[in-house]
């Protein structure tokens, strides 16, 4: 008896341990759920940082300014003049940028015209630049080798340096000394305005400062 009851104490003493050994076991068990997490926080970090890195690729790229051709007067008499008193059609150029564009190497055309502006035309920032179409380029940056039809209409194109499409509109004839115009300025559809505003705000619609 007392070797079988000796016998019987080893085995259950060795049970024992063999379950203080899968209580151990489990708790190391919990030690990858810790790595598992850690994981799981880089790889949230890193999505973030690479889409953070793709938008300021995309953010580096230069847009095309923002440049609108915003008014035009394709039969000019006695609205304005340039700088030598001449009563020339124009077209005013309308920067909506926060900072001064200049137009040097922008281009400026019609359906069978174009010219690059060779020399300095800076446009201050929200500011306006009339563009004088009065076939006579050796004027100056702001005058054009060509005129508007105010009796068949046409259409003109402001292309970037690069040749790309800035901005174009299209009219048609002109009545009196009529102005083609955006209302509201920048951004407004064109319409027929028997009021001119060369080099100031269009107003929200013809007529209304």
């Amino acid at each position: 008896m007392s070797r079988s009851y000796a016998r019987l104490t080893l085995i259950l003493a060795g049970l024992l341990m063999s379950g203080a050994g899968c209580g151990s076991s489990g708790s190391d068990d919990k030690l990858p759920a810790t790595g598992t997490t850690a994981t799981t926080s880089t790889g949230t970090g890193e999505s973030t940082d690479t889409g953070t890195g793709t938008g300021t690729g995309t953010g580096t790229t230069t847009p095309i300014a923002k440049l609108v051709i915003n008014e035009l007067q394709p039969s000019n008499q006695d609205t304005v003049t340039d700088e030598n008193g001449d009563s020339d059609d124009w077209i005013e150029i309308l920067n909506q940028e926060a900072t001064p564009v200049d137009l040097r190497g922008y281009s400026l055309g019609d359906s069978a015209n174009k010219q690059v502006i060779s020399g300095s035309l800076p446009i201050p920032a929200g500011g306006y630049v009339l563009i004088w179409a009065d076939d006579s380029p050796s004027q100056g940056s702001a005058h054009l080798g060509f005129k508007l039809s105010a009796t068949q209409g046409d259409s003109i194109t402001l292309s970037d340096p690069s040749g790309k499409t800035v901005d174009t509109v299209s009219f048609g004839a002109a009545t009196g000394q009529s102005v083609y115009a955006r209302f509201p300025s920048g951004t407004g559809a064109f319409a027929w305005c028997a009021q001119a505003s060369p080099g100031v705000d269009n107003g929200s619609a013809c007529g209304v400062p």
